[in-house]
């Protein structure tokens, strides 16, 4: 008579309940992993070595900028989505205004400026670029020379970039 009370295990509360635990534990670690696998870090290099040499580049092209004496001024018009940058007596040819975002790769953007008749360039489409603190760097199409400065956006309308800016 006893035995006709006793239910089958899979009919029972307490063996679903102690295999649902492990289970979504396996879950919720399979759903970090697709997280994680479609938003890699950007702050991790791959090619650290790389990377590293290039950092040298850089010093190189800003010591040709100091050596060369090129400063520049830039100026952000938000509202109009444009950036003017006074160059003096510097290159013909267009030159490259880049925000690079600390945090997040896929926010960065780059800027061609051509020269206008007054020696001052400006973007040929609009300049829109989030608030944030941004790595801004100027740098001919011939990449001879290269200027580097920090700033937080938005609040900063006049900047100057120079050798020694950082």
């Amino acid at each position: 008579m006893s035995q006709a009370l006793i239910e089958p295990w899979y009919r029972q509360f307490w063996p679903w309940f102690l295999i649902a635990l492990p289970a979504s534990a396996v879950v919720a670690g399979l759903v970090t992993l697709g997280i994680a696998l479609q938003n890699p870090p950007d702050l991790v290099a791959d090619d650290y070595y790389r990377a590293g040499l290039a950092v040298n580049r850089d010093q190189a092209k800003e010591a040709a900028a100091a050596a060369l004496g090129v400063s520049a001024k830039v100026r952000l018009q938000p509202r109009f989505g444009l950036a003017i940058v006074d160059l003096p007596g510097r290159q013909p040819g267009r030159v490259a205004i880049a925000f690079r975002h600390h945090l997040e790769a896929r926010l960065d953007r780059v800027f061609w400026l051509e020269p206008g008749q007054d020696g001052v360039y400006r973007a040929a489409e609009p300049v829109e670029v989030p608030p944030g603190r941004w790595d801004v760097t100027l740098e001919p199409e011939s990449g001879a020379w290269r200027l580097h400065d920090r700033l937080e956006l938005p609040g900063v309308a006049l900047f100057k970039l120079s050798p020694t800016s950082r």
